[in-house]
C-alpha cells in the first residue's frame, strides 16, 4: 500500500507533467498564431514562405556553378551542407502541414510541396514526396497539381517519380493522364537532363523510360 507520502510525490508529479503539457500547448498554439494568424493572413504566409523557399533554392544553385571544377565528391558534400533549407524556413514549412487543411490551403500548400520536391534537403524532400503520395493514395491523383508542377521550369526525379508509382493499369492517371498532360510531356521529353532521369528511374521501377508510353494519349 502506497503511503501518504509517496501519493503526495506521485500528485506533484502529475501535476507538473500537466503544467507542463498545458505550457507546450500554449507555446504551439502561439507559433501556429505568430505564421499563420487568420485565413487571408495564412494564405498571404504561405505564399511568401514558398517564394523564399524558391529564393534558397536558386541561390543553392547559383554556387552549383562555382563547384562544378571540384571533384564530384566534394560537391556532393557541399550541396549537403548548403542545401540544407534553413531553420527560419524549415519550421513553418513544417508547420503548416502540421497544422493546416491542406483542403482549405490547396493551391498555396500545393505550391509549397512542389517546391519541397526540389530541395536538396532531403528531410524535406523526402516529406514532400510522401505527403503528395498519401494524398494520391487517399484521393487520388490531383490533375491540376500534376499540370503546375510540370509547367514549372524544373521539375524534380521525385517529381517524376510520384507520377510513375501511380500510373497503374486502369487508374485515372493512365487512362486520362497522356490527353491532359500532353503538352507538358512533349516538352519535358525534349530535355537532355529530364531524359536522363527517366533513364534513371526506368532502371529502378522497370517501366518504359519514356513517359508518354506511360502515359499514352488515348
Amino acid at each position: 500500500m502506497a503511503t501518504k507520502k509517496q501519493r503526495t510525490d506521485e500528485e506533484i508529479a502529475l501535476i507538473r507533467a500537466q503544467r507542463a503539457e498545458k505550457k507546450a500547448k500554449k507555446a504551439s498554439l502561439e507559433e501556429v498564431n505568430k505564421y499563420f494568424p487568420n485565413e487571408e493572413a495564412t494564405k498571404d504566409s504561405l505564399s511568401y514562405l514558398q517564394r523564399e523557399i524558391r529564393q534558397f533554392r536558386k541561390s543553392v544553385l547559383k554556387l552549383e556553378e562555382e563547384w562544378k571544377n571540384l571533384s564530384q565528391e566534394e560537391q556532393k558534400r557541399l550541396l549537403q551542407e548548403q542545401g540544407r533549407l534553413p531553420e527560419n524556413l524549415k519550421r513553418p514549412f513544417f508547420l503548416a502541414f502540421e497544422r493546416l487543411k491542406y483542403d482549405t490551403y490547396r493551391p498555396e500548400l500545393g505550391d509549397l510541396l512542389i517546391e519541397g520536391l526540389k530541395l536538396q534537403d532531403r528531410e524535406v524532400k523526402v516529406f514532400s514526396y510522401r505527403y503528395v503520395d498519401t494524398l494520391f493514395t487517399a484521393n487520388g491523383v490531383d490533375f491540376g497539381w500534376l499540370s503546375r508542377m510540370l509547367a514549372k521550369r524544373y521539375v524534380s526525379r521525385y517529381g517524376w517519380q510520384l507520377i510513375r508509382k501511380h500510373a497503374t493499369p486502369g487508374s485515372h492517371l493512365v487512362l486520362f493522364g497522356g490527353e491532359i498532360l500532353k503538352e507538358p510531356l512533349e516538352m519535358w521529353a525534349k530535355d537532355a537532363k529530364t531524359q536522363k532521369d527517366w533513364a534513371r528511374l526506368s532502371r529502378e521501377d522497370g517501366k518504359p523510360a519514356d513517359m508518354r508510353e506511360i502515359l499514352p494519349r488515348r
